[in-house]
Protein backbone atom coordinates (compact mmCIF):
# COMPACT_ATOMS: atom_id res chain seq x y z
CA UNK A 1 0.00 0.00 0.00
CA UNK A 2 1.51 3.24 -1.01
CA UNK A 3 0.52 6.68 0.18
CA UNK A 4 1.62 10.25 -0.21
CA UNK A 5 2.94 12.32 2.69
CA UNK A 6 0.18 14.90 2.21
CA UNK A 7 -2.48 12.19 2.35
CA UNK A 8 -1.10 10.96 5.66
CA UNK A 9 -1.07 14.42 7.19
CA UNK A 10 -4.56 15.13 5.81
CA UNK A 11 -5.83 11.86 7.29
CA UNK A 12 -6.85 10.54 3.86
CA UNK A 13 -7.13 6.85 3.00
CA UNK A 14 -4.39 5.35 0.83
CA UNK A 15 -4.80 5.78 -2.93
CA UNK A 16 -2.74 2.92 -4.29
CA UNK A 17 -1.57 -0.50 -3.27
CA UNK A 18 1.85 -1.99 -3.39
CA UNK A 19 4.51 -2.93 -0.89
CA UNK A 20 2.32 -2.33 2.14
CA UNK A 21 0.23 -5.29 1.07
CA UNK A 22 0.39 -8.45 3.09
CA UNK A 23 -0.60 -11.48 1.06
CA UNK A 24 0.61 -14.40 3.10
CA UNK A 25 -1.56 -17.14 1.71
CA UNK A 26 -1.77 -20.82 2.40
CA UNK A 27 -3.11 -22.90 -0.45
CA UNK A 28 -4.53 -26.40 -0.45
CA UNK A 29 -4.46 -28.76 -3.39
CA UNK A 30 -7.84 -30.10 -4.49
CA UNK A 31 -7.78 -33.04 -6.86
CA UNK A 32 -10.69 -34.77 -8.47
CA UNK A 33 -9.81 -38.14 -9.98
CA UNK A 34 -11.66 -40.28 -12.50
CA UNK A 35 -13.57 -43.27 -11.20
CA UNK A 36 -12.65 -46.63 -12.65
CA UNK A 37 -15.46 -48.78 -14.05
CA UNK A 38 -14.85 -52.37 -15.04
CA UNK A 39 -17.31 -54.29 -17.23
CA UNK A 40 -17.27 -58.09 -16.90
CA UNK A 41 -18.73 -60.18 -19.74
CA UNK A 42 -19.62 -63.85 -19.41
CA UNK A 43 -20.17 -65.70 -22.71
CA UNK A 44 -21.71 -69.18 -22.53
CA UNK A 45 -21.35 -71.36 -25.64
CA UNK A 46 -24.11 -73.95 -26.10
CA UNK A 47 -23.81 -74.76 -29.80
CA UNK A 48 -21.12 -76.23 -32.04
CA UNK A 49 -17.70 -75.11 -33.03
CA UNK A 50 -18.92 -72.85 -35.84
CA UNK A 51 -21.09 -70.76 -33.50
CA UNK A 52 -18.36 -70.81 -30.90
CA UNK A 53 -15.90 -69.44 -33.47
CA UNK A 54 -18.06 -66.40 -34.31
CA UNK A 55 -18.86 -65.72 -30.68
CA UNK A 56 -15.17 -65.83 -29.89
CA UNK A 57 -14.42 -63.50 -32.79
CA UNK A 58 -17.15 -61.06 -31.71
CA UNK A 59 -15.97 -61.20 -28.12
CA UNK A 60 -12.39 -60.51 -29.20
CA UNK A 61 -13.46 -57.45 -31.22
CA UNK A 62 -15.64 -56.16 -28.39
CA UNK A 63 -12.93 -56.68 -25.80
CA UNK A 64 -10.48 -54.96 -28.14
CA UNK A 65 -12.77 -51.93 -28.40
CA UNK A 66 -13.19 -51.91 -24.64
CA UNK A 67 -9.42 -52.04 -24.24
CA UNK A 68 -8.93 -49.09 -26.59
CA UNK A 69 -11.63 -47.11 -24.80
CA UNK A 70 -10.04 -47.83 -21.44
CA UNK A 71 -6.63 -46.86 -22.77
CA UNK A 72 -8.01 -43.53 -23.99
CA UNK A 73 -9.74 -42.95 -20.64
CA UNK A 74 -6.60 -43.57 -18.61
CA UNK A 75 -4.46 -41.65 -21.10
CA UNK A 76 -6.72 -38.63 -20.61
CA UNK A 77 -6.57 -39.07 -16.85
CA UNK A 78 -2.79 -39.33 -16.94
CA UNK A 79 -2.67 -36.10 -18.98
CA UNK A 80 -4.78 -34.30 -16.37
CA UNK A 81 -2.65 -35.63 -13.53
CA UNK A 82 0.50 -34.60 -15.39
CA UNK A 83 -0.82 -31.09 -16.00
CA UNK A 84 -1.97 -30.78 -12.39
CA UNK A 85 1.39 -31.83 -10.97
CA UNK A 86 3.25 -29.61 -13.42
CA UNK A 87 1.22 -26.52 -12.45
CA UNK A 88 1.64 -27.22 -8.73
CA UNK A 89 5.39 -27.61 -9.12
CA UNK A 90 5.57 -24.42 -11.19
CA UNK A 91 3.49 -22.51 -8.63
CA UNK A 92 5.76 -23.61 -5.80
CA UNK A 93 8.88 -22.59 -7.72
CA UNK A 94 7.45 -19.18 -8.63
CA UNK A 95 7.83 -17.80 -5.10
CA UNK A 96 11.38 -19.02 -4.47
CA UNK A 97 13.29 -16.42 -6.54
CA UNK A 98 15.31 -13.40 -5.40
CA UNK A 99 13.70 -10.71 -7.55
CA UNK A 100 10.12 -11.13 -8.81
CA UNK A 101 8.28 -9.24 -11.54
CA UNK A 102 4.59 -9.21 -12.35
CA UNK A 103 2.89 -7.21 -15.10
CA UNK A 104 -0.91 -7.05 -15.00
CA UNK A 105 -2.51 -5.84 -18.25
CA UNK A 106 -6.12 -5.02 -19.04
CA UNK A 107 -5.13 -3.89 -22.55
CA UNK A 108 -1.96 -3.52 -24.58
CA UNK A 109 -1.37 0.02 -23.31
CA UNK A 110 -3.00 -0.09 -19.86
CA UNK A 111 -1.05 -2.05 -17.26
CA UNK A 112 0.78 -2.03 -13.95
CA UNK A 113 4.21 -3.42 -13.17
CA UNK A 114 5.42 -4.55 -9.75
CA UNK A 115 9.00 -5.63 -9.04
CA UNK A 116 10.20 -6.79 -5.64
CA UNK A 117 13.76 -7.55 -4.54
CA UNK A 118 13.41 -9.84 -1.54
CA UNK A 119 17.14 -9.76 -0.83
CA UNK A 120 17.86 -6.00 -0.88
CA UNK A 121 14.29 -5.23 0.27
CA UNK A 122 13.29 -2.88 -2.53
CA UNK A 123 10.02 -2.63 -4.44
CA UNK A 124 9.02 -0.63 -7.50
CA UNK A 125 5.49 -0.18 -8.84
CA UNK A 126 4.60 1.55 -12.11
CA UNK A 127 1.22 2.39 -13.64
CA UNK A 128 0.77 3.03 -17.38
CA UNK A 129 -2.28 4.43 -19.20
CA UNK A 130 -2.32 4.63 -22.99
CA UNK A 131 1.27 3.41 -22.91
CA UNK A 132 2.48 6.39 -20.86
CA UNK A 133 3.89 6.22 -17.33
CA UNK A 134 1.42 7.85 -14.93
CA UNK A 135 2.99 7.17 -11.56
CA UNK A 136 5.87 5.30 -10.02
CA UNK A 137 6.49 4.29 -6.42
CA UNK A 138 9.89 3.18 -5.12
CA UNK A 139 10.20 1.74 -1.62
CA UNK A 140 13.85 1.44 -0.67
CA UNK A 141 16.32 1.41 2.24
CA UNK A 142 14.72 -1.73 3.62
CA UNK A 143 11.25 -0.17 3.63
CA UNK A 144 12.27 3.13 5.27
CA UNK A 145 12.14 5.44 2.25
CA UNK A 146 9.28 6.06 -0.18
CA UNK A 147 9.74 7.93 -3.46
CA UNK A 148 6.47 8.84 -5.16
CA UNK A 149 6.47 10.10 -8.76
CA UNK A 150 3.40 11.23 -10.69
CA UNK A 151 2.28 13.61 -13.42
CA UNK A 152 1.60 17.22 -12.58
CA UNK A 153 -2.04 18.05 -13.39
CA UNK A 154 -1.14 21.38 -14.98
CA UNK A 155 2.09 20.67 -16.88
CA UNK A 156 1.73 16.92 -17.42
CA UNK A 157 5.40 16.51 -16.44
CA UNK A 158 6.64 13.90 -13.99
CA UNK A 159 7.35 15.29 -10.53
CA UNK A 160 8.10 13.50 -7.31
CA UNK A 161 8.49 13.56 -3.57
CA UNK A 162 10.59 11.38 -1.32
CA UNK A 163 10.34 10.93 2.43
CA UNK A 164 11.35 8.70 5.30
CA UNK A 165 8.66 6.71 7.11
CA UNK A 166 8.14 6.41 10.85
CA UNK A 167 9.90 3.41 12.39
CA UNK A 168 6.76 1.32 12.94
CA UNK A 169 5.67 1.66 9.30
CA UNK A 170 9.21 1.04 8.03
CA UNK A 171 9.40 -2.12 10.14
CA UNK A 172 6.17 -3.41 8.60
CA UNK A 173 7.51 -2.65 5.14
CA UNK A 174 10.69 -4.56 5.91
CA UNK A 175 8.68 -7.63 6.92
CA UNK A 176 6.44 -7.51 3.83
CA UNK A 177 9.31 -6.98 1.40
CA UNK A 178 10.57 -10.45 2.30
CA UNK A 179 7.30 -12.03 1.12
CA UNK A 180 6.81 -13.16 -2.47
CA UNK A 181 4.76 -10.97 -4.81
CA UNK A 182 3.27 -14.15 -6.27
CA UNK A 183 1.77 -15.75 -3.16
CA UNK A 184 -1.79 -15.00 -4.27
CA UNK A 185 -1.14 -16.36 -7.78
CA UNK A 186 0.50 -19.44 -6.28
CA UNK A 187 -2.60 -20.24 -4.20
CA UNK A 188 -5.00 -19.68 -7.10
CA UNK A 189 -3.01 -21.93 -9.46
CA UNK A 190 -2.86 -24.76 -6.94
CA UNK A 191 -6.62 -24.70 -6.27
CA UNK A 192 -7.71 -25.16 -9.90
CA UNK A 193 -8.00 -28.30 -12.06
CA UNK A 194 -5.70 -28.18 -15.09
CA UNK A 195 -5.53 -30.00 -18.40
CA UNK A 196 -2.58 -30.21 -20.79
CA UNK A 197 -3.25 -28.62 -24.18
CA UNK A 198 -0.17 -28.01 -26.31
CA UNK A 199 3.49 -27.03 -26.48
CA UNK A 200 4.41 -23.90 -28.42
CA UNK A 201 7.38 -21.65 -29.17
CA UNK A 202 7.50 -18.00 -28.07
CA UNK A 203 10.53 -15.67 -27.99
CA UNK A 204 12.82 -18.65 -28.48
CA UNK A 205 11.34 -20.50 -25.51
CA UNK A 206 9.42 -23.76 -25.45
CA UNK A 207 6.24 -23.22 -23.43
CA UNK A 208 3.80 -25.80 -22.11
CA UNK A 209 0.21 -24.55 -22.26
CA UNK A 210 -2.29 -25.74 -19.64
CA UNK A 211 -5.96 -24.79 -19.35
CA UNK A 212 -8.52 -24.61 -16.56
CA UNK A 213 -12.24 -23.98 -17.20
CA UNK A 214 -14.92 -23.01 -14.72
CA UNK A 215 -18.54 -22.09 -15.44
CA UNK A 216 -17.86 -18.48 -16.38
CA UNK A 217 -14.08 -18.19 -16.44
CA UNK A 218 -11.28 -19.82 -18.39
CA UNK A 219 -7.59 -19.55 -17.61
CA UNK A 220 -4.59 -20.43 -19.74
CA UNK A 221 -1.17 -20.68 -18.12
CA UNK A 222 2.16 -20.94 -19.97
CA UNK A 223 5.05 -22.75 -18.26
CA UNK A 224 8.64 -22.46 -19.47
CA UNK A 225 9.75 -26.04 -20.13
CA UNK A 226 13.40 -25.17 -19.45
CA UNK A 227 12.94 -23.51 -16.05
CA UNK A 228 9.62 -25.05 -15.00
CA UNK A 229 8.38 -21.56 -14.04
CA UNK A 230 5.04 -19.97 -15.04
CA UNK A 231 5.61 -17.02 -17.37
CA UNK A 232 2.11 -15.93 -18.38
CA UNK A 233 -1.51 -16.32 -17.30
CA UNK A 234 -4.49 -15.31 -19.46
CA UNK A 235 -8.02 -14.96 -18.07
CA UNK A 236 -11.14 -15.09 -20.28
CA UNK A 237 -14.78 -14.47 -19.39
CA UNK A 238 -18.01 -15.38 -21.19
CA UNK A 239 -20.13 -12.85 -23.08
CA UNK A 240 -23.89 -12.31 -22.83
CA UNK A 241 -24.48 -15.25 -25.22
CA UNK A 242 -22.47 -17.61 -23.04
CA UNK A 243 -19.53 -17.75 -25.46
CA UNK A 244 -15.91 -17.19 -24.47
CA UNK A 245 -14.80 -13.64 -25.32
CA UNK A 246 -11.97 -13.42 -27.84
CA UNK A 247 -10.19 -10.70 -25.88
CA UNK A 248 -8.64 -11.44 -22.52
CA UNK A 249 -10.08 -9.91 -19.38
CA UNK A 250 -6.62 -9.78 -17.85
CA UNK A 251 -3.11 -10.96 -18.62
CA UNK A 252 -0.44 -11.54 -15.99
CA UNK A 253 3.20 -11.89 -17.05
CA UNK A 254 5.91 -13.11 -14.69
CA UNK A 255 9.69 -12.69 -14.77
CA UNK A 256 12.44 -13.76 -12.42
CA UNK A 257 15.76 -11.95 -11.92
CA UNK A 258 18.93 -12.55 -9.94
CA UNK A 259 19.17 -8.82 -9.22
CA UNK A 260 16.91 -5.79 -9.67
CA UNK A 261 17.40 -4.23 -13.15
CA UNK A 262 18.61 -0.63 -12.84
CA UNK A 263 15.90 0.66 -15.18
CA UNK A 264 13.29 0.24 -12.44
CA UNK A 265 15.20 2.52 -10.07
CA UNK A 266 15.81 5.23 -12.66
CA UNK A 267 14.22 8.63 -11.97
CA UNK A 268 15.78 10.59 -14.81
CA UNK A 269 14.06 13.81 -15.91
CA UNK A 270 12.01 13.93 -12.71
CA UNK A 271 12.16 16.80 -10.22
CA UNK A 272 12.42 15.29 -6.73
CA UNK A 273 11.70 17.34 -3.63
CA UNK A 274 12.90 15.99 -0.29
CA UNK A 275 10.43 15.75 2.55
CA UNK A 276 10.53 13.75 5.76
CA UNK A 277 7.41 12.65 7.62
CA UNK A 278 7.85 12.97 11.36
CA UNK A 279 4.31 12.19 12.47
CA UNK A 280 1.56 9.85 11.37
CA UNK A 281 -2.03 10.65 12.14
CA UNK A 282 -3.75 7.36 11.40
CA UNK A 283 -2.99 3.68 11.31
CA UNK A 284 -3.26 1.53 8.19
CA UNK A 285 -3.83 -2.22 8.46
CA UNK A 286 -1.65 -3.36 5.59
CA UNK A 287 -3.00 -6.91 5.49
CA UNK A 288 -6.29 -5.54 4.15
CA UNK A 289 -4.78 -4.90 0.73
CA UNK A 290 -3.69 -7.32 -1.98
CA UNK A 291 -2.86 -7.47 -5.68
CA UNK A 292 -5.77 -8.28 -7.97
Amino acid sequence: MYFKSKDILDNKPPEDYGVLSNRILGGSFLFSGTEKHTTVMDVKLTEGTKVNKYIKLGSTILLGLLFLGAAALFSNKDGSVSAQSQVIEAADKSTSGKVEYIKVSTSAEDYTVHVRDKIKLVEVSETYLNGQLQNKIIVSEGGKRVTSIGRDHETGKLVGTTWLLPKNIAAENERILKISLLEKQKEELKLKKWNMTQTLKEDGRSLQQVTSEQTDQKEIVYIDELTGLPVKREIYLKDAQGEWKKDTEKIEEYKYFESLPFQFLSIENVGIFLKTITEILFCVHFSDYSYN
